[in-house]
């Protein structure tokens, strides 16, 4: 299988005060626009790397150029999952 492209529609506000955001991607595991796959990569990379060299690394890898900041806010949630797990 190749690449697949997805168009999603934004709903909601943009002001950081009310929720909004892409209605799918709860359902197909996508956090900040992340697959389960690359968010485990991701967070795998950045845990020894800076987040840029991180992202640098996706690129050259995986072809998928996610940026730093984007990493970083991933990364994060998923620690702050793990927490939540133990």
């Amino acid at each position: 299988m190749g690449p697949i492209e997805l168009r999603r529609r934004w709903w909601g506000s943009r002001c950081p005060c009310s929720p909004g955001g892409y209605r799918g991607d709860e359902v197909l595991g996508l956090d900040g626009g992340l697959s389960p796959r690359l968010q485990r990569k991701a967070c795998r990379s950045a845990a020894d790397l800076s987040f840029e060299r991180a992202r640098e690394n996706l690129l050259d890898l995986l072809g998928v150029p996610p940026a730093a900041e984007t990493l970083r806010a991933c990364c994060e949630r998923q620690a702050g999952r793990s927490e939540e797990q133990t």
